[in-house]
């Protein structure tokens, strides 16, 4: 879907070590990255947020799950405005403890990501990010209706299985 291009990765490594490390710890070098090698042990995230138009069919989809997301999250949502976004960075300390034994799978995998991260108080910065639509979208392809209903539903299995029947667990290493 989107142009694969990496030229926000750098921006998205500064803001994981300014989210990581106080201030008078923060050690920056001429290109303005912090070298202080203990910041990646720490968990963290940084998601894009992608520039979509509102009145866009993507922008419109896109508002429409995360307003789901928010309703069935408490109102407080993920902490973020784009849960889709595939621009993600986070320390391997976070990897490890939000990837473990996923429950969902698919699209909405990122919802359940989020999800433990929030319940893990693991902290989270957006970056915006230009964004471009390319031809060939897995989404279109796989029917926007069926994808959609898919995560509604995995969504609503996330909230009953995470917070009424208690049957799936967030766990911390």
């Amino acid at each position: 879907d989107g142009s694969g291009d990496l030229k926000y990765l750098h921006s998205m490594i500064h803001k994981l070590a300014t989210m990581l490390l106080p201030t008078e710890t923060r050690i920056e070098d001429d290109n303005n990255d912090s070298t202080n090698v203990n910041w990646w042990s720490l968990p963290g995230l940084v998601v894009g947020n992608r520039n979509y138009n509102f009145f866009s069919p993507r922008g419109v989809t896109r508002w429409g799950f995360q307003t789901v997301v928010r309703l069935l999250m408490n109102g407080d949502g993920l902490r973020i405005s784009d849960s889709q976004c595939g621009y993600k960075l986070m320390t391997l300390s976070a990897a490890k403890v939000l990837y473990k034994n996923l429950h969902l799978t698919g699209w909405s995998h990122d919802v359940e990501v989020l999800y433990r991260a929030r319940q893990l108080d693991i902290p989270i910065e957006e970056i915006k990010i230009d964004w471009e639509d390319k031809d060939g979208s897995k989404v279109v392809a796989s029917g926007v209706a069926k994808v959609s209903l898919q995560m509604l539903w995995d969504v609503l299995r996330l909230r009953w299985n995470y917070s009424i029947s208690q049957e799936w667990q967030v766990i911390q290493e």
